[in-house]
């Protein structure tokens, strides 16, 4: 599940700390770079399924955090 994206790193590692402080324990930084930008993806992860992303939603709307998406890693 990711939870944000961030070209500032800094952004990235606050919003962990966040989420770490709310209860998702299992939230990290994933990093890309593309040329010479690098993203650095919070997400929160592996979930078991489609019922606990609709879990994890839930509980990440009532720390304030309403945009998250499914990501599927092969």
């Amino acid at each position: 599940m990711q939870v944000g994206a961030f070209a500032n790193h800094d952004n990235a590692a606050s919003l962990v700390t966040r989420l770490k402080r709310g209860g998702f324990d299992n939230s990290f930084i994933a990093s890309s770079t593309e040329g010479h930008a690098t993203l650095y993806r919070v997400r929160i992860g592996p979930l078991d399924g489609p019922g606990q992303f609709d879990s994890v939603s839930t509980g990440l709307r009532k720390i304030g955090v309403n945009d998250s998406r499914l990501v599927v890693e092969n």
